[in-house]
């Protein structure tokens, strides 16, 4: 019994620590080595993270656009996509939230696919 009861203390103590939430140690400047699009990346994540915090973020495409708008609101199955962070602990972006006093316009090229034009 006395053995039976260690394992069982083992056991519980073991998955106590592994569900036991741990602090994430915050980035607040890209890994060393990022190519330029590896910074963008990072300060993407980093803008998400300073902006919406620990809530889920959303992609939602509405209006027939291309062009995502970052929310914390999920519209529905075909307008809106979960975020994935590649930087789970990016913080303190160089990026800067703004609104631009109209939204861009989307031209369509050879390729097919929307770019935006500045």
């Amino acid at each position: 019994m006395l053995v039976m009861s260690a394992a069982v203390a083992l056991i519980g103590s073991f998955i106590a620590s592994s569900v036991t939430p741990r602090a994430e140690a915050t980035t607040v400047s890209p890994p060393t080595g990022l190519t330029a699009y590896g910074r963008v990346v990072w300060n993407l994540d980093a803008l998400l993270h300073d902006t919406f915090g620990a809530q889920q973020v959303w992609e939602n495409y509405t209006r027939n656009s291309q062009i995502a708008n970052f929310s914390t609101k999920f519209l529905d199955l075909a307008q809106s996509v979960p975020w994935t962070y590649t930087f789970a602990t990016a913080r303190h972006s160089e990026f800067r939230a703004v609104r631009p006093k109209h939204p861009p316009t989307v031209g369509v090229y050879a390729t097919g696919s929307n770019v935006p034009f500045k």
